[in-house]
């Protein structure tokens, strides 16, 4: 019995776009009951699960769902460079509280303004 109608969730934000119109492996805490066998369905799906559902023919979302992402640049300039001014601002206080790890820029790189762009779309 193969079930490639079904769909595997490893990505909740594409589920809830298509919720209301696929079918979807369990992800209840149940035991389901698949060829004579009881299959523990956990909230979220291991590896194993994953790969039990694909031995029936169904895929993750993630492989049927493809997302891409476009942005126009046009907006309020005043407005971009009021947030760019916010980020800056704050920024410091995140830099300071890495630990462990020193950051991947400096912040006096991060303020010239070719390195660091915020625009409105």
């Amino acid at each position: 019995m193969l079930c490639p109608k079904v769909i595997i969730v490893d990505d909740t934000v594409k589920y809830r776009l298509f919720k209301e119109s696929i079918w979807v492996a369990p992800q209840e805490d149940f035991l389901e009951k698949v060829n004579n066998y009881y299959l523990p369905a956990f909230s979220v799906l291991t590896a194993e699960h994953v790969q039990f559902y694909r031995n029936f023919g169904s895929s993750p979302i993630s492989t049927l769902v493809q997302e891409t992402v476009s942005t126009s640049g046009v907006g309020n300039p005043g407005t971009a460079k009021h947030i760019r001014e916010l980020v800056l601002e704050r920024l410091p206080i995140f830099l300071d509280e890495r630990v462990g790890a020193p950051p991947e820029f400096k912040f006096t790189w991060l303020k010239a303004p070719e390195n660091f762009i915020v625009r409105v779309i």
